[in-house]
């Protein structure tokens, strides 16, 4: 691993990015990540240990600036072997992709949350722009990982202004994917929705109605992207527009009054998209009657 944090250029001029071996460098790399977060993991113990109340939980420690800037090298270069062997269609770079999401989850545990977004700004930087169906389902994966960890409600933004960094690119990310072509990846993002909807729905942390409420605000963007894009929402199929519209229903469930009027009180073509919505939340989630 060390050798791979020396760049990209020195492989090809030393010979290390070909043959067997230097693959299964790659193919292990999930543990080699995993021996870099249980040593951050170790050295945030030690640094808090003597100083916590007995019981509280070890709060995330700030990485020195030379050494979060090792594992940003790292991090690059590992991103660029998924974008390199993506265009090959190895599933090597899958597996790869998906350590990197790992690496991230785990370090939300250990390390400042907004140092763990640079990590996730550089794999969203690197993969914006390409529409390679390879690419796109490894940046999906990547993003479902990540946003599946238990303090996802809680993160910050990555400024001190902003609220949840993640929540606010997965939107945006998902509703490209729904503009896409491939109805696989259309399912795959509307089935993301749905997933962590459940998971925030049953969680017991948050049945609170402020809680309810926040969370969704934190979704709500997502109403505004359908009603500024509805041909996007009108191209998907009926399974896709059925999961999309569960999540539209849970926003507005538990939206306040002040925001459900600002969903749709901008403008009477905006007050219209948006009951033509609701009509088709009626459209799809009729029962049918018996006859008599």
């Amino acid at each position: 691993m060390t050798l791979i944090c020396d760049g990209p250029r020195d492989f090809q001029a030393k010979g290390y990015r070909v043959g067997p071996v230097y693959d299964d460098v790659l193919a292990m790399s999930w543990f080699f990540l995993e021996l870099i977060v249980k040593s951050m993991a170790l050295e945030q113990i030690r640094l808090f240990y003597h100083i916590l109340p007995s019981g509280e939980d070890v709060p995330p420690m700030q990485l020195k600036e030379g050494v979060f800037r090792c594992i940003m090298q790292l991090y690059d270069c590992l991103i660029t072997e998924v974008h390199e062997r993506c265009k090959k269609g190895l599933s090597l770079a899958k597996r790869l992709s998906s350590s990197l999401g790992f690496f991230c989850y785990d370090l939300f545990s250990v390390i400042e949350p907004r140092q763990v977004f640079e990590l996730v700004s550089l794999y969203l930087d690197k993969f914006s722009g390409l529409c390679q169906s390879v690419l796109h389902d490894c940046k999906l994966t990547y993003l479902q990982i990540i946003c599946d960890h238990d303090l996802f409600v809680e993160m910050p933004g990555r400024d001190p202004s902003d609220r949840n960094y993640p929540a606010s690119v997965l939107i945006q990310e998902l509703f490209v994917t729904l503009d896409h072509d491939d109805p696989s990846q259309k399912a795959k993002a509307a089935r993301i929705l749905v997933v962590l909807m459940c998971k925030h729905e049953f969680d017991s942390r948050y049945q609170k109605p402020e809680d309810k409420l926040y969370i969704a605000q934190l979704y709500f963007p997502l109403i505004s992207q359908i009603l500024d894009e509805m041909p996007v929402f009108y191209n998907l199929g009926a399974a896709e527009k059925r999961e999309v519209l569960i999540v539209v229903l849970q926003i507005v469930r538990n939206l306040d009054d002040a925001s459900l009027r600002k969903a749709w009180q901008q403008s009477i073509a905006r007050t219209r998209l948006f009951f033509k919505v609701l009509e088709e939340c009626l459209i799809l989630f009729e029962v049918p009657t018996q006859p008599c």
